[in-house]
């Protein structure tokens, strides 16, 4: 890999959001190349390269999967280790031999879960701000009797009842008078 200058960057990153950095001129650039099963039938076509930016090579082929040949419900894109592609001789193909219906189908799948897992986790791990309050508290509509407020990790379920002088509360219970810094006005 060729760079005109420094940017920041991750360990991983595609070569084209790497401004200034290009393939070597002495090293093949199979981006927009075809890509072929064990049998030569084509199976989708290379449209990015993914730099390992450590080493400044290239680690994974980002390959588009030809929807005509695979049953995808997801993203047609997969990446593909570069150590699994071989060159077709001189042609301006590779060859990839896992790449079946039976093993996309099941990295569809198996992305599918870890996609659910990762924004399920995700979410859950966050804090409710105190504007996330403000909002379920503001949501509240008149004639109401609960609302869901986020409290941690989790939802609590509230439930509406009477206002604070209608609920006698046990003294052991009961705030104490705040101190008094000053006397209060003569009347």
């Amino acid at each position: 890999m060729k760079h005109g200058h420094a940017t920041p960057f991750g360990p991983l990153e595609r070569l084209s959001r790497l401004k200034g950095f290009k393939v070597d001129k002495h090293q093949v650039d199979p981006r927009g190349w075809a890509v072929v099963s064990a049998g030569g039938h084509p199976v989708g076509r290379v449209r990015d390269l993914v730099v390992d930016t450590t080493r400044m090579v290239g680690r994974y082929l980002d390959v588009e999967l030809d929807p005509k040949h695979f049953h995808l419900r997801g993203e047609p894109h997969v990446l593909v280790p570069m150590t699994i592609a071989q060159r077709d001789g001189d042609h301006r193909r590779l060859i990839v031999s896992r790449l079946t219906e039976e093993c996309v189908d099941a990295l569809d799948q198996a992305r599918a879960r870890h996609e659910a897992e990762f924004w399920e986790g995700w979410w859950m791990t966050r804090r409710a701000t105190a504007d996330d309050l403000r909002g379920s508290l503001t949501d509240v509509k008149v004639g109401e009797e609960e609302m869901r407020v986020p409290v941690g990790d989790e939802q609590r379920l509230v439930e509406r009842r009477g206002a604070v002088d209608d609920v006698p509360v046990p003294p052991a219970h009961r705030p104490e008078a705040p101190p008094i810094s000053q006397p209060p006005p003569a009347m």
